[in-house]
């Protein structure tokens, strides 16, 4: 990591901590209103994350909501950083997951020529007012299927998930493109960095964990999840301070 990369990691974390800074003591605040210590204290052994958020009395958490995230400067950064061989011999790609379609329209914009399929669920698509015609538009579970492209795009939609609901996503898309076709991920990679402030990250990680059922994942175990879903390899490009490129070819 370069200086300038380094200088704008460190102030974004920064930002980061002091905008969640009132998270330090309304979390203790919760555990013990949650009554977590009882939970721990009730358990003879050691208790994960996920067991402890189950064991908590708490109601549903519908998460249907877009996530879509600063599209435009991702792909921006992604286009910078990686330029235009990203897309080299990619005649179509299927944004799963892909919301109000901000992803696909960033990429027919400077690549006219690729075929752009935004899929998500029904729901998505009916809460969707902004459908043009320069993309398709498929309503689908991707858990079931996902419609057959050069390239598919995963942009934020893994760290929801745990390992086993990954490892089903990933098959599915792997079965989606041809020989010489690629999966483009686009995650945070945590890097585990004595000289970084990991606060901010292990809030995300937390936060993810707790409200999900999913998590942040360091490189070796985006290279683990990628290759036990059954793809021959990847290439991690990091292009924000917390945002990379996971290239995964069948």
């Amino acid at each position: 990591m370069d200086e300038q990369m380094q200088e704008l990691t460190a102030a974004r974390m920064s930002i980061i901590r002091y905008a969640h800074g009132f998270m330090d003591s309304m979390s203790l605040k919760c555990v013990v209103e949650l009554g977590i210590p009882d939970i721990l204290r009730k358990n003879a052994k050691p208790i994960t994350l996920q067991d402890l958020a189950a064991a908590l009395p708490l109601p549903a958490v519908n998460m249907a909501a877009s996530k879509e995230r600063n599209t435009k400067e991702i792909f921006g950064e992604i286009l910078s950083k990686c330029g235009s061989g990203l897309f080299e011999g990619i005649g179509s790609i299927v944004d799963v997951g892909g919301g109000n379609g901000e992803a696909a329209k960033e990429i027919v914009k400077e690549f006219p020529s690729i075929k752009c399929t935004v899929f998500d669920l029904p729901q998505m698509m009916k809460n969707n007012s902004e459908k043009r015609s320069e993309v398709e538009w498929v309503e689908r579970d991707m858990f079931n299927s996902v419609p057959r492209a050069d390239a598919i795009i995963l942009k934020y939609i893994l760290h929801d998930w745990n390992d086993e609901k990954c490892m089903k996503i990933l098959q599915q898309c792997k079965e989606a493109i041809p020989v010489g076709g690629k999966v483009i991920i686009v995650e945070m990679v945590i890097d585990i960095d004595q000289e970084m402030d990991m606060y901010p990250v292990l809030v995300s990680d937390m936060l993810i964990m707790v409200g999900l059922g999913g998590k942040q994942r360091t490189r070796e175990e985006w290279e683990k999840l990628i290759h036990d879903a059954g793809y021959s390899k990847c290439k991690i490009t990091p292009f924000l301070p917390l945002a990379s490129l996971i290239e995964a070819y069948p």
